[in-house]
């Protein structure tokens, strides 16, 4: 967390924050398209950080778009392989629950 929010540890404490639960959530299903090509997955979704001091609340929010082509082959034995062609993702909002300096921008 502290690669996001420079001040994660000054707002929850310097406790070891080894699994800080994140949580995707999409208000919209995701586009699934199959082609001979490939599969490419197309959506919006949103991170819920959850406050590490109390689990009912969350302390942040991270909306944004992506995108992803990718495949897979099942080689013999039963080896399954896969690929990525190509994958955007765009930060498209961003709202913190505790004050921080960090903005969408840097984020």
């Amino acid at each position: 967390m502290k690669s996001i929010f420079s001040n994660f540890e000054q707002v929850f404490g310097e406790d070891d924050f080894e699994a800080v639960k994140v949580v995707l959530k999409s208000d919209e299903t995701p586009v699934i398209k199959v082609t001979s090509d490939g599969i490419s997955l197309a959506g919006v979704g949103k991170f819920v950080i959850i406050n590490p001091l109390n689990p009912d609340i969350a302390a942040a929010y991270i909306t944004c778009k992506v995108s992803i082509d990718f495949g897979v082959n099942i080689d013999a034995p039963l080896k399954l392989v896969g690929w990525t062609r190509d994958l955007s993702f765009d930060i498209t909002d961003y709202k913190a629950l505790f004050f921080t300096p960090e903005t969408l921008k840097d984020v």
